[in-house]
Formats: structure tokens, sequence, C-alpha cells
């Protein structure tokens, strides 16, 4: 016979016997997972970015649990981001952040010094309205900006 209310019971009862957290699924659980396969699982593609820099996790997040109780539920539209980007994951280095915040979070951004002021040469290049290759070329060739934004108001 079909539907069993008996073997449902077992079935629900062996499920939940086996859930520690009932977050498998569950976003925050996902970036968790992928912070450790990243740092420590060296046939991952992101391990040499990670792991094989020596980017660490603490030993409190080797359970999910450790995780969860200092990060928090991941909040909707937010990942996991290290303020530091050559630092290890831990506590007082980790948040939850934008896509846009992580983007201006990378160890190949080039940030630019001009009079004082620094901005990444993205944001040079809409502020001047120059395209970011040629400031990027530019600055590579000359360590300024220099022609690039003569004559251009800041």
């Amino acid at each position: 016979m079909k539907g069993h209310p008996q073997g449902a019971r077992q079935r629900e009862a062996a499920r939940l016997a086996n859930t520690t957290h009932g977050q498998s699924c569950s976003p925050t659980h996902n970036s968790w997972s992928m912070m450790r396969r990243r740092c420590l699982t060296p046939t991952c593609p992101d391990y040499p970015d990670y792991g094989g820099r020596g980017i660490w996790i603490d030993p409190r997040w080797d359970s999910f649990e450790g995780f969860l109780a200092d990060m928090g539920e991941r909040p909707p539209g937010m990942t996991l981001d290290r303020e530091d980007s050559n630092g290890p994951y831990v506590p007082s280095n980790c948040r939850w952040a934008t896509a846009e915040t992580q983007s201006r979070n990378r160890r190949n951004n080039l940030w630019i010094t001009y009079k004082g002021e620094t901005l990444l040469l993205a944001d040079w290049s809409r502020r001047l309205g120059v395209d970011a290759g040629t400031l990027r070329r530019e600055y590579r060739r000359n360590g300024s900006l220099g022609p690039s934004i003569e004559g251009r108001n800041l």
C-alpha cells in the first residue's frame, strides 16, 4: 500500500535525528561550504587564489554552527567578503557584502592617487570621462595619469 503513515513518520524521525542545524541548503550554509572548499580543497579551481595563497579559516568555523554564531544569517543580496582580501577568514575580517562592495575589494584593483585623492582606476575613468583601458595603459607606461587628465575638471 502507498503512503503508509507509519513509514512517513519513521522517515521524518530519521531525517530529524540526522539533522544538526537544518540549513544544509541555505544561502548561509552555501557561503560557509564554498569558503571551506576554496581554502581547503586543492582540486578546487579557486584553491590557488585562496588556500594556495595561505588564506586560512578560523578553527571555530570548522563547524557551521560556529560560523553561523559569528556571522549570522546571510542577508539577501549579500555574499561573504573579507575586508582585507589578503587576510584570513576570521570574524574580524569578514562581513556580508554586496557584489558592488566586493568588486571594489579585489587584489587586482588599481588604486591611483592624484593630487592627494585616491580612487580606483574605474572611478577615475567615470569622473574624467576617459576610457578605463586608456587610463590603465597610461598609468602602467608612465606611472601617472598624466596627459589623460590634463585640462579636465576633477
